[in-house]
């Protein structure tokens, strides 16, 4: 993938980690030993999923190492530009995801934290950052998430949202399946899944609701398979009316599991950092 320079790149480092925070917003775990063993093998069905490997699935851990660390590829698409950038992530299961945004070599331009106590993204070329709880994103989207959520959203685990939904319909389709969920509340989450996993997930904010609030897409590779983990995971969010679509694209080949010391993960903030709320950031992506 390759890097494009624009003719402001001071500000688009900024608005990939914006993005990051907004598309993070509308989403939708214990550390051990991360070595070969300490994680399973995906179970591979070659007739299709069922319900019962689709339960399974739910209910059980999620497939990939307790530790991963790596360089991504990502692009981040809203409207008409695009920006490609490296990021250096850190992901401890259930705890937190850690990415450094690094848009040109040696240059680091932000960082992001997803912890279950909400997001944090630092802007360190302009000394601001956000931070924002899960109950305000969730306020934002109108549909519940938690740090669970987008942590399985990223790597395609399939996840009800701490089970406060129900199977509504179950489906075969070829050697793929379709299932669709409920909350008390209405809201959705419409499954697609192939012999690999979850190929598609769409969560809308009701039943009434035509277009899904987000929908993530997931690629396999053998090599992924075997590792717990998609080859790609692509979110689309819809933005406002007549603004068209928002794209976040992640290769993960280059995530592997980790052994040994972690890096200092705490979050950090210059005291001379400006604070800047959520709804200021999401007034200035939709700008762009």
């Amino acid at each position: 993938m390759q890097r494009r320079r624009s003719s402001a790149p001071s500000a688009k480092p900024l608005a990939l980690a914006l993005g990051l925070l907004t598309l993070s917003s509308c989403g939708i775990i214990r550390t051990t030993s991360s070595s070969e063993e300490d994680y399973q093998v995906v179970a591979v069905d070659a007739w299709g999923p069922t319900q019962s490997t689709l339960e399974a699935q739910i209910a059980g851990e999620a497939p990939y190492a307790s530790v991963l660390r790596g360089a991504l590829d990502a692009e981040l698409q809203l409207g008409a530009q695009s920006l490609t950038t490296r990021i250096n992530a850190t992901i401890v299961k259930g705890q937190t995801i850690y990415w450094s945004v690094v848009p040109f070599p040696l240059v680091e331009a932000a960082r992001v934290w997803l912890t279950p106590e909400g997001v944090t993204v630092i802007d360190r070329m302009h000394g601001r950052y956000a931070q924002a709880s899960f109950a305000e994103l969730s306020r934002l989207l109108g549909f519940p998430l938690s740090y669970e959520d987008v942590e399985y959203l990223l790597l395609a685990k399939p996840n009800l949202g701490k089970g406060s939904m129900r199977l509504e319909t179950f489906r075969p389709m070829g050697r793929g399946a379709m299932a669709v969920f409920l909350d008390r509340d209405k809201h959705m989450l419409h499954m697609e899944l192939n012999r690999w996993g979850l190929s598609e997930a769409r969560y809308y904010q009701s039943t009434m609701h035509a277009t899904p609030l987000v929908t993530a897409r997931y690629g396999y590779s053998a090599e992924s398979i075997q590792r717990g983990l998609p080859y790609t995971t692509t979110i689309v969010v819809q933005r406002s009316a007549g603004e068209g679509e928002s794209k976040f694209s992640l290769n993960w080949s280059g995530l592997s599991p980790h052994e040994g010391a972690l890096p200092d993960l705490t979050i950090k903030i210059k005291p001379s950092y400006e604070r800047i709320e959520l709804a200021e950031l999401v007034k200035l992506l939709s700008k762009l």
